[in-house]
């Protein structure tokens, strides 16, 4: 069953093993098929529908509206008004409740579509789908303070429109008494606390829920993602602390994954939840893609201009720098000219007094030289 299904934690699969080995046989009824005795209430049995373990389902005539309804006779010590106070769209409608020869019963629609157990499902969000359906309905039912007790495919039922109503309360349970220890229901589908300790609760018919939704996506051939498979497997855990707190929990992460959202049960990263948005909102993501090519293109053509900006600017400051430089240079150079000129000035002045010097002292040497002839 549950072992048998693509892609689940190995904690879901031990779990599962242990559930197939609780499966017992099937209930067997009574043998006396007998109509039961409805004299002096507003039904008449025309036909037997089935047997479960807290009771017989019959097919009946309503006599003051001349239609058709189901009728189920009690065994069980089960106050049939508690369930006669339902009244939600996804819960098959109960009509009257009372007692009959100290046997409790109550009248409810007659759903002449097929159940869960036999129906056909193409995809995993089709299962994920009735899987909301039902979660709402027991949601419905915590509400009033009762709790089902025997969630499973057989009593999942597909009325004339296809609308998914969960039917057959013989377990029903009022909340306030889920204290007393009860095991009654189908081991398949049954809370481990359920099978081992009698205790009911919430989170007993939303493990019961998880359980019939791997059933039926096993059933069908169907595999689920990892997303999916999250869900379940904490809807289905075996610590009734690791499951949703309430049903209505579940019921938003089964919506959540059939909208393509995250679920709380495996919360993705940021890249994957911008994915995730896109693919739900596909033309809000072209737009805002679109906006945010537009900013960047924006922002890459400011900082480009700011580049060429600040380029422009780096190269007048360094033709600037340069200039200065350049400038600096022609002034060292004219100063060191200035200096050089000075200094052949000076080598020239005393170069032309030398000669000047020499020229004199030629001149006095050959003035002197007569007179030493005359002397002579």
């Amino acid at each position: 069953m549950l072992s048998e299904l693509n892609d689940i934690p190995e904690s879901l699969r031990a779990l599962a093993l242990e559930l197939d080995e609780l499966e017992g046989p099937p209930a067997s009824g009574p043998d006396d098929d007998a109509l039961p005795d409805l004299d002096g209430t507003d039904f008449r049995p025309l036909r037997l529908l089935g047997r479960g373990g807290m009771g017989a389902v019959y097919e009946a005539e309503q006599l003051s509206l001349g239609r058709r309804v189901a009728v189920k006779m009690l065994d069980g010590d089960i106050e049939p008004r508690a369930i006669a106070r339902l009244h939600h769209p996804h819960i098959v409608q109960v009509i009257a409740a009372g007692t009959v020869r100290g046997r409790g019963y109550f009248a409810m629609e007659l759903m002449d579509g097929e159940t869960a157990d036999n129906q056909v499902f193409a995809s995993a969000p089709e299962v994920v789908s009735l899987g909301i359906a039902i979660s709402s309905a027991l949601a419905h039912a915590h509400r009033e303070g009762l709790l089902h007790r025997d969630v499973k495919p057989g009593n999942i039922f597909r009325d004339a429109a296809g609308t998914a109503k969960l039917g057959d309360f013989g377990l029903v349970q009022e909340a306030r008494d889920a204290a007393r220890p009860d095991r009654s229901g189908t081991a398949r589908y049954m809370a481990p606390e359920l099978t081992e300790r009698g205790e009911a609760s919430e989170k007993s018919d939303q493990y019961a829920l998880g359980v019939t939704l791997i059933e039926l996506l096993r059933r069908n051939g169907l595999s689920a993602d990892a997303d999916l498979t999250a869900v379940l497997a904490k809807a289905t855990a075996y610590d009734p602390s690791a499951r949703y707190n309430q049903i209505e929990d579940f019921e938003t992460d089964l919506r959540e994954y059939l909208r393509g959202a995250p679920v709380r049960a495996r919360p993705p990263h940021l890249p994957r939840r911008l994915v995730m948005w896109s693919r739900r909102n596909p033309i809000a993501a072209a737009c805002t893609l679109a906006a945010l090519l537009a900013v960047l293109g924006a922002g890459a053509y400011g900082l480009l201009a700011h580049a060429q900006t600040a380029q422009a600017e780096r190269s007048a400051i360094a033709a600037r720098q340069s200039a200065t430089e350049a400038r600096k240079s022609a002034e060292e150079a004219t100063t060191e000219a200035q200096r050089l000129r000075s200094s052949m000035g000076k080598i020239l002045y005393h170069r032309q007094q030398e000669r000047s010097r020499r020229q004199r002292n030629a001149r006095d040497e050959r003035h002197s030289q007569p007179s030493r002839s005359s002397e002579r």
